[in-house]
C-alpha cells in the first residue's frame, strides 16, 4: 500500500530516514564508541598472521555504556571495492579472495548488559594447502537482533531502528608480495554546466598482493602569481592487483589560469622504503 503524507508531514518524514541513515553509517566500521550508539566495539580491523594448517586468533572488546542490554547477531560475508573504493557485499565465498569459510567463532548470538564489558573471539583457520600468496579477507557483522522504537513527531509513523557494525578482517599469507601504489593516469575536466563541478581525475594501481590505505595529497601552484592552494587530503584504500579512480573536485577559490598541479601518494605499507609516489600535470582552468 501506498502510503500518502502531506507536504510538511512528509518533509518531517524525509528528515527523520536522513538522520537514521546517518546514524547507521557513523556506527559501522568506526572502532570507536559513540554515546548515541551506546555500545562499542574495537578495533574495527583484524589482521591475521599464520603457517599454513595453523589456527590463529584475534580478540575483539565490546562494551556498553547504555542503560539497557543489547543483543547481536554475529554473521560473515565477502566484500570488495568497485572502481572509486566503494564496498561491494556478498554471500560468504562468493569473491575469490575471500577467508570468510575460514573464520570460525564460538557464538553465533551475545548479549552485552549495561556497563559490561566483553571480549570475543575470532578464529582463522589457515588452508594447509595453498598456492595463492594474495590477502584475502572478510567482514563480520554484529547486527542488533532487535529493533528499538524511535520517538517521532507524529505517533503514528512507527519507526525502529536496528545498530550493525562491521568489522573486517584479513589474513596475509608469509611472504606476500608487498608492491606499490602507482599512478597510471592523471587528468582534469572542467565543467560543461553550472550543476557540474571541476574535477581532477586520478588512476592509480596496487601492484602488491596485500591490501593497501593511502593518503592522496595534492597541491595547486598559480604559474602566474605563484599562489599555492592544498586541497583537503584524502584516505584512500585499495584491494590487491587493484585499481581505483580517484574523482576530486576543485575549490571554488581556483581561479582561471594555469596551474602545476602535484599529487602525492603516501602509503605505509612498506617500512622498508620511500612509500611516497609523486605525479605532475600542468592545466588550465578556464
Amino acid at each position: 500500500m501506498l502510503l500518502k503524507f502531506p507536504r510538511e508531514q512528509y518533509k518531517k518524514v524525509c528528515r527523520l530516514y536522513t538522520l537514521i541513515f546517518l546514524m547507521m553509517l557513523i556506527c559501522i566500521f568506526t572502532g570507536i564508541q559513540q554515546s548515541y550508539c551506546q555500545i562499542g566495539i574495537s578495533p574495527s580491523r583484524l589482521f591475521f598472521e599464520g603457517k599454513p594448517g595453523e589456527t590463529v586468533s584475534q580478540v575483539l572488546s565490546l562494551s556498553n555504556s547504555g542503560t539497557r542490554p543489547f543483543e547481536f547477531a554475529l554473521s560473515l560475508k565477502d566484500w570488495k571495492r568497485d572502481s572509486v573504493g566503494g564496498k561491494i557485499y556478498e554471500v560468504p565465498g562468493k569473491f575469490p579472495h575471500s577467508n570468510a569459510k575460514q573464520v570460525k567463532l564460538n557464538e553465533s548470538t551475545i548479549v552485552i548488559n549495561p556497563g559490561e564489558s566483553k571480549k570475543v573471539s575470532v578464529y582463522m583457520e589457515i588452508p594447509k594447502f595453498s598456492t595463492d600468496s594474495t590477502s584475502t579477507n572478510s567482514i563480520l557483522y554484529f547486527t542488533q537482533t532487535t529493533a528499538e522504537p524511535q520517538k517521532t513527531e507524529n505517533p503514528a509513523i512507527g519507526i525502529k531502528v536496528a545498530y550493525e557494525y562491521g568489522i573486517q578482517l584479513f589474513y596475509t599469507p608469509y611472504g606476500t608480495k608487498t608492491g606499490d601504489l602507482e599512478f597510471q593516469e592523471f587528468s582534469y575536466k572542467e565543467a560543461l554546466s553550472g550543476k557540474q563541478k571541476r574535477q581532477l581525475i586520478i588512476k592509480y594501481k596496487n601492484t602488491g598482493n596485500i591490501n593497501k590505505t593511502a593518503m592522496l595529497k595534492i597541491e595547486l601552484t598559480n604559474q602566474k602569481t605563484g599562489e599555492e592552494i592544498k586541497i583537503t587530503p584524502h584516505d584512500l584504500a585499495i584491494m590487491p592487483q587493484d585499481t581505483q579512480l580517484v574523482y576530486i573536485d576543485l575549490p571554488e577559490n581556483v581561479t582561471s589560469g594555469d596551474y602545476l598541479i602535484i599529487a602525492m601518494l603516501d602509503s605505509d605499507s612498506n617500512p622498508n622504503h620511500n612509500n611516497i609516489k609523486v605525479a605532475k600535470k600542468t592545466i588550465h582552468v578556464k
